[in-house]
C-alpha cells in the first residue's frame, strides 16, 4: 500500500512526517482536494505480487485435506493455474500456492474465478499488509501533550537548536483525570498489540539487554505468527520473518531493516534503518509510570502481549488473521492456546485492499470471544480507510494534531469511528502556524525505542545504542490510544461487552474544534468519526456502571493530643454507596458516612490505623490505612481545632470530573 509521505516515501527513518495542506509539485492528495475544490492527482501504487491464495470451501469439506485436494486439482482446470496446498488456516480456510508469483489484478482474477464455483465460500489473494508509521531520531522528551487535559499549556523543546515553545494541547487525550479513577485495575485486563514485535526497554518489562525478548511483569509472552514463506519467492526463505525459522513462542524483534540491494515485492528498496514499530506501539498502550524515568502509557497496571506478524517488507493476511484470533483466545493449528487471551487487540497496519473474507472472519470471531478489535486507519492523507480498519465491528481511529486539527496524512471515511492523538501537521486549523513544526517535541507522539539501525543489540549512526524514546506520527500511534483507553473502560468493567466499551469511547467524545476540517461545516465534517478521544469522559461514565472506586483515600495526619480527628474519603461507581470505616480492620460502630471523626485522641492512641470499604451492589473496596499519630500537649499551649485528612463523598458526574481535573493539574504542577 502507499504509506505517508516525506520528501518521496514515508518508510524512511528520519523525520517521518507528511506534507502540509500547501500544494505543491502538481502532487494533490484526495483530502488536499476535497479542501481545495480541486481534483486530485491519480496515486500510482505499485503492482504488488501475490504467491498465495485464501480458499474456504462452504460445501461440508473442511480445508483441502483428502477430498478437498480433489477439488484443488478441479480448480486447477477451472483456472488454469498451478495450484497446491499449503496449510490449514484457522476459521476453516486454506492457503494455496500459485506455481509462481502473479500481479495483484491477475491474482483477484484468479480468486475471482474461484469464488464463482460450486462449494467455494470465498476466494482471495494473501496480500501482504504493512506497518503505518516509522520512527524520528530516538530522542528523549520528558512531556507528552498526547495524554494531556485539552486545556492544559504544553511546553517542548526544539530538536536542534535551543529554546522551546508552548501550546494549548488542545488535542490531548485527556488522561490525567482518568488516571485518578484506574490506571487499569489489578492487572487482569491484555492488551494485544499485532505488530514486529518488541524488545526489551527499562520502561517496559523493566530488562536493559534488548534481546531476546523476557516477559517480565506486565508484559506477558506473545507469539511470532510470521511463516518462514511470505513473501515473493525472489526473496530467501525467512527473509520477511528474518529471525532464521517461521512460528514460533518468541515475539522479538529481530529489526526489519533493509539493507541495501534488498527489495520488496511492492518495490520498496534499501537501504533502510529498522523501525522498532511495535515496540513504539507497546509503550503508548502500557509504558511503565511513575518510575522516575522515560514516559508514561495509558494503562499503567494494563497487561500487554506482543503478537508479531510484521517483519521485513511486512506481513501476510493469513498470519495477521491467525495472529488476531490467537489474541483473541481461538485455537490456531500448530500453536499452543493463548494462556493470557487479550480482551483488546490493536492493530497499526494494513493493507489498501477492501477488508477481505479471511479478515472479516477473524474480526468477527475475536468480537464474538469478547475482544475489542482496535485499527488504524492508514496514512495516505485519503478519503478511504485501509484494511482491516474498513472491516465491519473494527474500531477505525484516525488521527488530530495537537491543537486538535485532522492530520495531514491520516486517512478518513464515513466509516471512522474515533480520532486519537497522532501528531504531525494539521490539515486546516493551523497549517503552516505555531505546532507545525518539526523541530519540535509538540509535533510528535513519543515513546519507547531501541537506537539499533538493524538487529537489537546494533548502532544508528550517531554512534548510540540500546533503549531510547522516539517520536512518531501516524495513525499507527492513533489507535493505541484508543486500545489503551479501551483498556482502562475494561478495568473498571471487565463484564461489559465489545459493543458497551465502544459506546462508552464514542458516546463521550470531545467535538472537534471549532474551525477545523472535521467540525461542524468543515470539509471533513462527518468523516472524522464521533470526536476526539477524551480519556476522562469515558472512564467517568464508565465507572457510574461500576464497582465502587475510591477517587482519593483517607490521608495519614497528625494531631495534639485532646483533638479529635476527621477522616474522608471520596468516592464513585453505580447506584448508591455505603461506607463502613474500620479501626485496624475492625468495623466501628455507627460509622457508616463518607467521613469519620474520631473521639478526642490521647498520646497512647497515636499509630491508630483507619480505613474505610465502600460498596454497592456491584461489589465493595477497602482503602489502604491512614494513621493518625498523636503528639503530647506543649506545656502551657492551646488545643488546636480538629484536623481533617481525606476527601469528602461520593461526587455527581461533574463534581467528580472537576475534582479529578483538579488534583491531576496538581500533580502536573509539581511534576514541572
Amino acid at each position: 500500500m502507499a504509506m505517508r509521505h516525506f520528501a518521496v516515501a514515508l518508510i524512511a527513518a528520519a523525520s517521518i512526517v507528511a506534507s502540509t495542506i500547501a500544494i505543491s509539485g502538481g502532487n494533490v492528495t484526495p483530502k488536499q482536494a476535497q479542501v481545495q475544490g480541486v481534483t486530485a492527482t491519480p496515486r500510482a501504487k505499485p503492482a504488488q505480487p501475490v504467491r498465495h491464495l485464501i480458499v474456504k470451501l462452504s460445501d461440508g469439506s473442511t480445508g483441502m485435506p483428502g477430498a478437498g485436494r480433489a477439488r484443488l486439482r478441479e480448480f486447477q482446470e477451472t483456472t488454469g493455474a498451478e495450484l497446491t496446498h499449503v496449510r490449514e488456516l484457522a476459521g476453516g480456510a486454506s492457503l494455496v500456492a500459485l506455481r509462481a508469483p502473479v500481479p495483484l489484478a491477475e491474482a483477484r482474477n484468479i480468486a475471482a474465478t474461484l469464488a464463482r464455483q460450486p462449494g467455494v465460500e470465498y476466494a482471495e489473494p494473501d496480500v501482504m499488509f504493512k506497518r503505518l508509521a516509522v520512527p524520528d531520531d530516538p530522542r528523549y522528551s520528558g512531556w507528552q501533550w498526547n495524554l494531556f487535559e485539552p486545556t492544559s499549556t504544553f511546553t517542548g523543546t526544539l530538536l536542534s537548536g535551543n529554546g522551546s515553545k508552548s501550546a494549548v494541547a488542545t488535542g490531548g487525550a485527556n488522561l490525567p483525570p482518568a488516571w485518578d479513577v484506574t490506571q487499569g485495575g489489578s492487572g487482569l485486563v491484555v492488551v494485544a498489540v499485532v505488530d514486529t514485535g518488541i524488545v526489551n526497554h527499562p520502561d517496559l518489562n523493566g530488562v536493559v539487554t534488548p534481546a531476546p525478548y523476557v516477559p517480565a511483569g506486565r508484559f506477558v509472552g506473545g507469539y511470532d505468527f510470521i511463516s518462514s514463506n511470505v513473501g515473493s519467492p525472489s526473496l530467501p526463505l525467512n527473509f520477511v520473518a528474518n529471525d532464521g525459522d517461521g512460528r514460533d513462542p518468541d515475539p522479538t524483534d529481530p529489526g526489519d531493516w533493509l539493507a541495501a540491494g534488498d527489495v520488496c515485492e511492492d518495490g520498496l528498496a534499501g537501504p533502510e534503518d529498522s523501525s522498532w514499530h511495535g515496540t513504539h506501539m507497546a509503550g503508548v498502550v502500557a509504558a511503565s509510570a511513575n518510575n522516575g524515568t522515560g514516559i508514561a502509557g495509558i494503562g499503567w497496571n494494563v497487561r500487554l502481549q506482543p503478537l508479531r506478524a510484521l517483519g521485513k517488507c511486512g506481513g501476510a493476511l493469513s498470519d495477521i488473521a491467525e495472529a488476531i484470533r490467537w489474541a483473541a483466545g481461538l485455537d490456531v493449528a500448530g500453536v499452543p492456546a493463548n494462556p493470557t487471551p487479550a480482551r483488546v487487540i490493536s492493530l497499526s497496519l494494513g493493507s489498501s485492499e477492501p477488508c477481505s473474507n479471511e479478515t472479516q472472519s477473524a474480526v468477527d470471531a475475536a468480537i464474538a470471544a469478547g475482544s475489542v478489535v482496535v485499527a488504524a486507519t492508514g496514512n495516505e492523507s485519503d478519503i478511504v480507510l485501509i484494511s482491516p480498519a474498513n472491516c465491519r465491528g473494527v474500531i477505525a481511529v484516525t488521527a488530530h494534531t495537537i491543537n486538535g486539527e485532522n492530520a495531514d496524512y491520516a486517512n478518513i471515511g464515513a466509516a471512522t469511528t474515533i480520532s486519537a492523538p497522532g501528531g504531525g501537521s494539521p490539515i486546516v486549523l493551523g497549517a503552516g502556524g505555531l505546532t507545525d513544526d518539526r523541530n519540535w517535541t509538540g509535533y510528535y507522539i513519543w515513546s519507547t525505542l531501541l537506537c539499533g539501525a538493524t538487529d537489537p543489540g546494533s548502532f544508528d549512526a550517531d554512534g548510540r545504542t540500546g533503549a531510547a524514546y522516539g517520536g512518531f506520527t501516524g495513525t499507527s500511534v492513533a489507535a493505541p490510544h484508543v486500545a489503551g483507553a479501551a483498556a482502562l473502560v475494561k478495568s473498571l468493567l471487565p463484564s461489559a461487552s465489545v459493543d458497551q466499551v465502544r459506546g462508552f469511547l464514542v458516546n463521550n467524545v470531545r467535538p472537534f474544534p471549532a474551525g477545523s476540517a472535521c467540525a461542524t461545516g468543515g470539509a471533513f465534517e462527518g468523516q472524522c468519526g464521533a470526536g476526539m478521544l477524551d480519556a476522562s469522559a469515558a472512564i467517568s461514565r464508565a465507572v457510574l456502571s461500576a464497582a465502587p472506586v475510591i477517587v482519593s483515600g483517607p490521608q495519614g495526619l497528625s494531631i495534639v493530643e485532646g483533638q479529635t480527628a476527621t477522616l474522608a474519603v471520596t468516592a464513585a461507581g453505580a447506584a448508591t454507596l455505603t461506607y463502613q470505616w474500620k479501626r485496624y480492620g475492625v468495623d466501628i460502630a455507627g460509622a457508616t458516612s463518607s467521613s469519620y471523626t474520631t473521639p478526642a485522641l490521647s498520646v497512647g492512641d497515636s499509630g491508630t490505623r483507619y480505613s474505610v470499604t465502600v460498596t454497592n451492589p456491584l461489589g465493595s473496596i477497602t482503602s489502604p490505612e491512614a494513621t493518625v499519630t498523636v503528639t503530647p500537649v506543649a506545656t502551657g499551649g492551646p488545643v488546636s481545632p480538629p484536623i481533617s485528612g481525606g476527601g469528602g463523598g461520593a461526587l455527581p458526574l461533574g463534581q467528580l470530573l472537576l475534582l479529578v481535573a483538579l488534583l491531576a493539574g496538581a500533580r502536573l504542577r509539581r511534576r514541572e
